[in-house]
């Protein structure tokens, strides 16, 4: 009976060891798959590598992460997206996507120079054909804020720029309209810094080959900039500057409350903060448009 009982014991060592082997295995062969193709990857990268280039992650990544790969044609293959800078000069740098095409990796883009070092990349479908387009955001400087540029397949397979804008802040989102329908486009809110926390925003569509004013989600997008103004006019420093009230009640208007604007004007009239004298045209523009919009 003690002999069979130490059989069986053994005969679980040995399975559990055989078990433990097995998954040691298995996670080494997938480590040194991912190795080799690593590897692989990297030695295609190189050989489009601009002369005294190294990678370099996207300023706002938060994974050292420069290599990226993104099916970008809806052919169920995916692209190599590389984000680069110089080792001479820290402004600048890039993005390269390449493509296979018959076993043979194609460059498709090449955006790469002074003022190019990658801040981050989206990818949006802002068309509304169910493919995504490639979005890349460019750091030009702490003042100067960010370039987006927006780039579409065209019908020779390359990446072709569609629209260029400036921005400090984004979101990319598809949008419901005033009748709260969302049409399957990305829409792109771009926050440009104007002076302090004054920015001036903007919302755009894809429409016609180019970027267009998204007038029937202002409603929608700009209650959410009313509240960012609503929030830093309590600052005294942001009461008394004229150009916050202004980009505040014309973000009234947009969001489709010309009650709230004209007393918002009404309120610039009375404290008559600092700037106000050079805008006044500025702010009877917006009054009319408030009174206009009860008509």
């Amino acid at each position: 009976m003690i002999k069979k009982i130490a059989i069986a014991i053994m005969a679980g060592v040995l399975m559990i060891s055989f078990n433990k082997y097995n998954s040691l295995t298995n996670t080494t062969a997938k480590t040194i798959a991912m190795t080799t193709k690593s590897k692989y990857v990297e030695d295609i990268v190189y050989k489009f590598m601009p002369k005294d280039m190294e990678l370099y992650s996207a300023i706002k990544s938060k994974r050292n992460n420069t290599i990226k790969y993104k099916d970008l044609d809806g052919d169920k293959e995916k692209e190599i997206l590389f984000t680069f800078k110089s080792i001479k000069n820290d402004n600048v740098g890039g993005i390269i996507v390449l493509k296979e095409d018959g076993g043979e990796w194609k460059e498709i883009l090449r955006d790469y120079g002074e003022g190019r070092l990658v801040y981050d990349i989206y990818y949006a479908d802002i068309n509304g054909d169910n493919k995504d387009e490639l979005l890349i955001g460019s750091f030009i400087g702490y003042k100067e804020g960010n370039d987006l540029r927006i780039y579409k397949f065209n019908d020779d397979c390359k990446l072709q720029l569609i629209g260029e804008e400036g921005y400090h802040k984004i979101l990319i989102k598809d949008m419901p309209n005033t009748q709260g329908r969302c049409d399957g486009r990305d829409e792109i809110a771009l926050w440009q810094k104007a002076n302090g926390d004054a920015y001036v925003v903007k919302v755009l569509r894809f429409n016609d080959g180019g970027l267009v004013e998204a007038r029937d989600v202002y409603p929608y997008y700009f209650k959410k900039v009313v509240d960012y103004y609503k929030f830093n006019l309590k600052k005294d420093y942001n009461k008394n500057n004229a150009l916050m009230w202004y980009y505040f009640i014309d973000a009234q208007l947009k969001a489709n409350n010309p009650k709230e604007a004209l007393n918002s004007i009404y309120e610039v009239k009375k404290l008559c903060p600092e700037g106000y004298g050079n805008m006044k045209k500025m702010f009877d523009r917006l009054e009319k448009q408030a009174i206009g919009s009860y008509n």
